[in-house]
């Protein structure tokens, strides 16, 4: 429990940070809008900034609250028919999948923040140069934090200690 308190305080930085990103891309949108349309004069870097750093923000930040909340898409097509006893061992077995894939997904993720901040990538737009490379750090945050939660079930599962509500 005491994991699961810290985590969630920890959490709570990248969602309020997501639930930031929503509203600054709806405020730079709209400027971008007002300012392209009425006075000829559009937002600078406002396609750049709302792909390489409002997205991956939206995407990737929230991963393990989402998860957290048992909020992720599922399909239970054939094990809704099975004891819940089989769907909670299920359950997890499909967790060791989830935790290989993104252990994966932030290690590559993080070489390649990693290479595009040695070469500083940036793009152009509008005769500005946009800086990328801080944008790429996003993805492997995400997919650590859901590594972490995720590692921290199968342990709780491992040891029988593992939450079972939603599968009685």
């Amino acid at each position: 429990m005491v994991f699961e308190r810290l985590f969630d305080r920890a959490n709570f930085v990248p969602v309020v940070l997501s639930g930031g990103a929503v509203a600054l891309m709806m405020v730079h949108v709209c400027v971008d809008v007002v300012g392209k349309f009425l006075f000829n004069a559009p937002a600078p870097g406002t396609i750049t900034i709302v792909t390489e750093y409002y997205m991956p923000i939206l995407t990737f930040l929230p991963l393990a609250y989402v998860h957290r909340r048992r909020a992720h898409i599922s399909v239970e097509v054939l094990t809704k028919t099975l004891s819940p006893r089989l769907q909670f061992h299920i359950h997890h077995l499909g967790l060791v999948i989830v935790l290989v894939v993104f252990a994966l997904l932030t290690w590559t993720t993080f070489g390649e923040a990693q290479k595009k901040l040695q070469i500083g990538a940036f793009m152009m737009e509008q005769g500005q140069r946009v800086p990328t490379w801080p944008g790429h750090f996003f993805p492997p945050v995400g997919y650590g934090l859901m590594t972490l939660l995720v590692a921290y079930e199968l342990l709780r599962y491992l040891s029988g200690r593992a939450d079972r509500a939603g599968f009685d």
